[in-house]
């Protein structure tokens, strides 16, 4: 169970505290006994002294009470010499360890009102990373092509992205990454959303430019593409992608292979 960070309280002098005493003790006696009292649970009470407030012996101290409510009270008045007529929890936040958020934010809203009252918090300061960019060196303005693998098949639809040479994959997003039913893979709302997630990883890397390859399932099969390859195509180019050459390279058997379907066709 994650722990929750040791409480601060600050304290003012009497007159400003007064004004907000009837509403905060209420509140602070309604979110403390709202949460269940276990005996191996500690307060970690953190003090930061404001304004003329007395100065504690030590920054903060460890109460074990099984009412832990009425331990802190006695303990405040017996270190700060504060009165029962005094406002205690004006300026309070008091957090468990392990805390429940609902109680903590009920105090935090409470008690910690004033900035100068909640101690900055210490830790180190975050270094600043460099952000590490990939693709080639590009002069501004200048066009930068790669190859975008379109496969279209009544089943489902592939976007592709690589080199010039085939090697080495840029992006690669199909249709049915992006929606939830079978029936939609091959859809043009999904081949959509693919070739806008291929446009914006090709423009992260500088790629400004693409040449289209597409294809249907070809050999035995459909020589037709399935219904996303259009949309994926007028995706990529309003997306800002500039179309170089469009081919077709759907696979032509000269000669093939047996096609299922049997002797006598495929019987409906």
């Amino acid at each position: 169970m994650a722990q929750s960070e040791p409480t601060t309280a600050g304290y003012d002098t009497l007159s400003t505290r007064t004004s907000m005493q009837s509403n905060v003790d209420a509140e602070a006696l309604e979110a403390l006994e709202t949460y269940k009292k276990k005996d191996t649970l500690k307060i970690i009470v953190r003090f930061k002294a404001v304004g003329n407030a007395p100065i504690m012996k030590q920054n903060f101290y460890r109460i074990t009470a099984a009412n832990r409510f009425q331990a802190v009270i006695q303990f405040l008045r017996k270190e700060l010499g504060w009165k029962a007529t005094d406002p205690l929890f004006t300026y309070i936040n008091l957090s468990f360890s392990p805390a429940p958020d609902d109680i903590v934010a009920n105090l935090y809203k409470c008690f910690a009102t004033e900035g100068h009252l909640i101690p900055p918090k210490k830790g180190k300061a975050p270094k600043e990373e460099t952000a590490v960019q990939l693709g080639p060196q590009v002069a501004e303005g200048e066009t930068v092509f790669a190859t975008a693998h379109i496969y279209a098949s009544f089943n489902d639809t592939f976007v592709h992205v690589t080199d010039l040479s085939g090697k080495e994959t840029i992006s690669r997003v199909t249709g049915g990454m992006k929606v939830k039913a079978d029936r939609d893979e091959s859809s043009p709302y999904a081949a959509m959303l693919a070739a806008q997630d291929v446009a914006a990883r090709c423009k992260e890397i500088g790629i400004t430019a693409l040449h289209i390859k597409l294809r249907a399932t070809g050999g035995t099969g459909t020589k037709t593409p399935g219904p996303g390859a259009q949309s994926a195509l007028r995706a990529l180019a309003r997306a800002g992608m500039k179309i170089g050459r469009i081919e077709d390279v759907t696979p032509v058997p000269t000669d093939c292979t047996r096609k299922k379907g049997g002797r006598r066709g495929r019987r409906l």
